[in-house]
């Protein structure tokens, strides 16, 4: 009998791709049966999933009833909030507390939680990052509760690169407050997140309690403008704007989180201390969904 494995965020990207993954892994796709969470399972989107033969539930993360109740029997359990819903750290924090006490309240055995560093004890306060943090403190939360479960760490999205990427006739600009040698942690959410999600329930008696850090290499401006060029066939240079002017030039509403959060990964290497180690581990777990079992 097939094991129900529940994924929120089942139509975005993070989500999407544990679903596509898991489908595409003939172990995985005979072993669960996948159950997406939704707010609104009648939207294009979430019928695309059941037309896939995916169960669509419809939750509300700030309901913890409903997000039980969604739980309700599963096995395992993927587990991601979004702070740009909300702009609320406190409101993204209760809705992982939310994810957290339905798993451990229906007796889940796996939550694979989806999670960033905490900037803000990292950096011992010098930079506040509400989006990272607020991910980070459900993590302790659910180690706290000795809930079983595996820390997927994002590494920085890929398809951020597009927003600062200035084009034109003459060529393209990379535009950040980065070093021109700064590594950043890469991945493509929509296509790398299952992968690592599903050698995580291959081997996840093996890596309960772990970090898994989400990530396919490190890359730094340089590297990215080079291949922008190659593959437009453009001229591509870098320009570093002082943090002020980085500042400046964003939206107001995001500005100081953007900003601190390219600071943090020049200052900090995104991940922190031990960075590279833990990141070439966890592409051992990322292979893994290749292997034939």
């Amino acid at each position: 009998m097939s094991k129900a494995l529940t994924v929120f965020g089942a139509t975005g990207n993070q989500g999407g791709s544990v679903i596509a993954s898991v489908l595409g892994n003939p172990k995985l796709s005979s072993e669960y049966k996948l159950r997406a969470i939704t707010r609104d399972p009648s939207k294009p989107s979430a019928k695309a999933l059941a037309d896939k033969g995916v169960e669509t539930v419809k939750a509300d993360l700030n309901d913890k009833e409903s997000v039980k109740r969604a739980i309700e029997g599963s096995s395992a359990v993927f587990g991601v909030t979004n702070y740009w819903e909300c702009f609320s750290k406190d409101t993204e924090v209760q809705q992982g507390k939310n994810i957290a006490d339905a798993c451990k309240e229906t007796g889940v055995s796996l939550l694979i939680w989806s999670t960033i560093p905490h900037a803000g004890k990292m950096t011992n306060g010098k930079l506040s990052l509400p989006h990272f943090d607020s991910k980070a403190e459900v993590g302790e939360y659910i180690r706290d509760q000795h809930i079983p479960a595996v820390f997927f760490h994002a590494g920085c999205f890929m398809t951020n690169i597009k927003g600062a990427l200035q084009t034109s006739d003459q060529g393209n600009t990379l535009v950040w407050n980065l070093n021109p040698d700064t590594k950043m942690p890469l991945f493509d959410a929509a296509d790398d997140t299952g992968k690592f999600v599903a050698g995580i329930l291959l081997h996840q008696s093996d890596l309960l309690g772990k970090d898994i850090y989400g990530a396919t290499d490190w890359y730094t401006p340089t590297d990215i403008t080079n291949t922008i060029q190659e593959v437009s066939g453009k001229k591509t240079t870098y320009q570093q704007l002082s943090d002020e002017k980085f500042q400046s030039v964003l939206p107001e509403a995001v500005a100081k989180e953007l900003t601190e959060t390219m600071m943090l990964i020049r200052e900090y290497a995104y991940y922190g201390p031990g960075g590279d180690k833990i990141l070439a581990e966890s592409l051992k777990v990322s292979a893994a969904h290749k292997v034939k079992t």
